[in-house]
């Protein structure tokens, strides 16, 4: 993983076989980022992507094997119990065209992906009320 500083943005260069969430977590911890937006594109191994059910409180997770396309990944950095925790969308493609995306786990850059962290002024953090069952914005 390359960290570069760009004005306010950080760019994240990612290298194969490198765990898309876990090292965006790994630059936030270490860049000190405390809140930001997050965009990214790029090439894929696998991707773990799933739906929300309200109902039982769990979510719907499916595993897609690659070679995939990262079309767009989107989304919020915030904080934890005052750790970088990632909220993210993605949307990929399969080589017949296909796309799909969801709630996006975590993925495997093959043989890259370029990701763009955009600070926000302040910290953001997160609760969890019991009647939804997630850990929404603070």
């Amino acid at each position: 993983m390359r960290i570069r500083r760009m004005g306010r943005a950080w760019v994240v260069r990612l290298d194969p076989g490198e765990p898309v969430a876990g090292s965006l977590r790994a630059a936030a911890a270490r860049e000190g980022i405390g809140a930001a937006e997050v965009h990214a594109i790029g090439a894929l191994a696998w991707a773990e992507v799933g739906a929300y059910l309200l109902k039982p409180k769990r979510y719907v997770r499916k595993r897609f094997r690659g070679p995939l396309e990262l079309l767009s990944l989107s989304g919020t950095l915030t904080r934890l119990r005052g750790e970088p925790f990632l909220h993210l969308h993605a949307t990929v493609s399969d080589l017949r065209m296909r796309a799909f995306g969801g709630h996006f786990f975590e993925a495997e850059a093959e043989p890259s992906c370029e990701a763009v962290l955009r600070p926000l002024a302040g910290d953001l953090s997160r609760a969890f009320p019991a009647g939804i069952g997630l850990n929404l914005l603070d």
